[in-house]
């Protein structure tokens, strides 16, 4: 079990008995060791920083490799997606999106100015979709580029909406965790609106304030 925190990378040894388990921490030889995203692929951790850039950590041999992203040293990375094609995608603060193009990764066109994301999400389809703070985007593998997702809202004026986070609902609809507008949920397009529904799944009642950074579906 890899678990990224802002003093670090730690290993836990989860197969070990308790009282044997040890926490293995990973130095990362960066200004700092803030970790906000993780990756596991076989042999390897991909590891995102926050102003410091990627890593990838080899675990048969401990080797620890900073992976260039073609853009400044101080790129924050929010989240990384290894897709069901075996493509690799990283989302960054300020600084776009990249794809892990033939061992080098290369920046993905936008078709707004949006170059701050905050979250990645494969659906069942494999359509790989990006989260900025205030927009969905699809991937258009053809054109390589990032497509803004257009959503019909019942609602006047439409929210100033901040996303956060990304999950599916039971349904295949998409759930969004906001800021101060609890969960929405993403229907899917339909005849009648070809651009799909954005509509309240929850939010907690006189409490505005709070910020949903992570949504996942119970597997029970």
């Amino acid at each position: 079990l890899w678990v990224g925190t802002f003093n670090g990378l730690y290993r836990l040894r989860d197969s070990l008995p308790e009282s044997a388990r040890t926490n293995t921490a990973i130095q990362i030889p960066t200004p700092h060791q803030k970790v906000t995203a993780l990756m596991s692929d076989v042999d390897q951790v991909w590891v995102g920083l926050d102003g410091a850039g990627l890593y990838k950590y080899r675990i048969s041999s401990g080797a620890l490799t900073k992976v260039g992203l073609n853009t400044s040293s101080k790129i924050s990375v929010t989240s990384i997606l290894k897709t069901s094609k075996n493509d690799i995608f990283v989302a960054t603060y300020e600084s776009g999106l990249f794809k892990l193009v033939n061992d080098q990764f290369e920046k993905v066109a936008t078709s707004s100015e949006d170059s701050t994301f905050v979250s990645l999400y494969e659906r069942s389809g494999g359509e790989v979709l990006a989260l900025s703070e205030n927009g969905i985007y699809m991937y258009n593998e053809d054109a390589n580029r990032l497509e803004r997702q257009r959503f019909h809202v019942d609602s006047d004026p439409i929210p100033a909406f901040f996303f956060l986070s990304i999950g599916r609902h039971e349904s295949g609809d998409l759930l969004i965790g906001t800021r101060d507008h609890g969960i929405l949920r993403w229907t899917k397009p339909v005849s009648d609106s070809p651009k799909g529904r954005m509509e309240t799944f929850f939010r907690q009642k006189n409490e505005k304030s709070i910020s949903f950074y992570s949504i996942t579906e119970d597997s029970s």
